[in-house]
């Protein structure tokens, strides 16, 4: 082979390694974010057993109801009256009504002279009875604009268990018009009473204002290596369902409608505080949630992440040894760079590109259409080569699929335990199941990836108690 063609060939052959070997970076650049936020929807049902609103007013109410002195009865005479619950209050519901019913036995101390005519004449006989009666009250139960419990209770009827009576000896005088006249004089004070102790005590508006404070403020749903995960909601309206009676509880419905971004990394500020609306009613029977959030984590703390996987390794091929001294993570269009600096025996960069999906079916996040670009000697294309065909291919399902993917796992098995039995507060119970969890559209922009996290399922909140 004459000189010059041997030269000549030389000279080609290192232009196709350089060719090869010192490929154009790619180029960071980043498309334009665009996210048109969607409201989620809530709607759960809300249960209150009428055991425990039995419990409630029984301890509430005092034993001593009402006292009455010197009580004319415009012609039967004067009389003073003490009243007693002699037995708890027995609370049942009105199946698919909101009506309260209750029942009780009283009992009755009354003391006075009974006056009437005996041919002709005025008599009166002194007289002083303990008596009982049942009796049977309804009340109509809802919410207040300002959500307060609030009762409107009347009187149904009434059984004397002992009628009243004058005990002349031979003669018996029944005093039931009396008794019935007095009882009918003071109902308006046993049931305002009933009414009194319901708006004093049987509240669930410290429950709700509590859940309504705790909904916007940024809650750590998920922990995983130390990073946690922050949810953000912005309440957008709140409506309720009237107060009903199911299955012997009261059973309303709550629906939500919100805002929601999830946050990996430092717990964000917490977002301007809306204050509790007004009651609003609407017809509601669902059980069902289904968020849709804007996830983020900052694109310096995904790096972060990746250096502590990537950069301890030391990768050996034949007699070539390096290690990754610096990593970045940035954007090329709608694919993601991974640039690998690496020092060694040889040195050199590899620009791994690929494009982060969702697999909904795997449930897996994935870098699909993986391909790279080198930076350093000949020697060095080699050893990338190698390392891209099996090495560098694991370490990037290690460093950026599986860390992802388990936090992913996690952030679910989290939310499952949370649905399946969590105390709001020590009077409040919610338990659900999620039905569904997937991402899509993941992007990543100069400061953040985000992606779009879409939630399903259902809880009911169960009301153990109003103290």
């Amino acid at each position: 082979m004459k000189p010059y063609f041997r030269i000549l060939l030389i000279v080609w052959s290192w232009w196709l390694i350089a060719g090869a070997v010192f490929a154009q970076k790619p180029a960071e650049s980043y498309p334009v974010f665009s996210y048109t936020p969607v409201l989620s929807s809530i709607q759960t049902p809300i249960y209150l057993g009428v055991k425990v609103i039995e419990d409630e007013i029984n301890k509430r109410y005092p034993d001593l109801l009402y006292e009455m002195k010197d009580y004319d009865t415009k012609g039967s005479g004067v009389f003073s009256a003490k009243v007693w619950k002699l037995e708890k209050i027995v609370v049942s519901g009105a199946e698919n009504t909101n009506r309260l019913l209750s029942q009780t036995t009283l009992k009755i101390w009354i003391k006075g002279d009974y006056q009437t005519e005996v041919l002709g004449l005025a008599v009166s006989y002194p007289i002083e009875q303990t008596i009982a009666m049942k009796i049977w009250v309804s009340s109509e139960i809802s919410l207040t604009k300002d959500w307060q419990v609030q009762t409107k209770t009347k009187i149904e009827s009434y059984e004397w268990l002992e009628k009243p009576t004058l005990d002349l000896g031979l003669v018996k005088i029944p005093l039931t018009s009396v008794a019935d006249r007095m009882i009918k004089q003071q109902q308006a004070d046993y049931t305002r009473q009933f009414d009194d102790v319901v708006k004093k005590y049987l509240q669930i508006r410290p429950q709700i204002e509590q859940a309504w404070r705790t909904f916007q403020t940024p809650t750590a749903v998920s922990e995983f290596r130390k990073d946690s995960t922050w949810l953000t909601l912005k309440p957008n309206e709140l409506v309720i369902s009237p107060l009903v009676f199911q299955a012997n509880q009261v059973v309303t419905y709550l629906k939500v409608k919100t805002l929601a971004e999830a946050v990996v990394g430092d717990k964000p500020a917490a977002v301007k505080y809306q204050r509790l609306p007004a009651v609003k009613h609407e017809s509601l029977n669902q059980n069902a949630f289904e968020f849709r959030i804007l996830g983020k984590i900052s694109r310096a703390l995904a790096i972060q992440k990746a250096k502590e996987i990537f950069m301890p390794e030391v990768y050996e091929y034949k007699k070539y040894k390096a290690k990754i001294t610096d990593l970045n993570i940035y954007g090329a269009n709608d694919k993601m760079v991974i640039e690998l600096a690496m020092e060694g025996s040889i040195d050199g960069k590899i620009y791994l590109t690929g494009k982060p999906v969702y697999d909904r079916k795997s449930q897996l996040m994935q870098i699909i259409d993986l391909s790279y670009k080198l930076e350093g000697t000949g020697a060095f294309s080699k050893f990338a080569e190698w390392l891209f065909r099996g090495r560098i291919k694991k370490q990037i399902e290690k460093a950026i699929e599986e860390p992802v993917n388990a936090q992913l796992q996690a952030i679910r098995q989290d939310l499952e335990k949370t649905l399946a039995n969590y105390n709001l507060d020590k009077n409040t119970v919610l338990k659900g199941t999620l039905n569904d969890f997937y991402f899509d559209k993941i992007s990543l922009t100069q400061e953040n990836i985000f992606s779009e996290v879409y939630l399903k399922g259902n809880f009911t909140l169960t009301l153990l108690g109003f103290e």
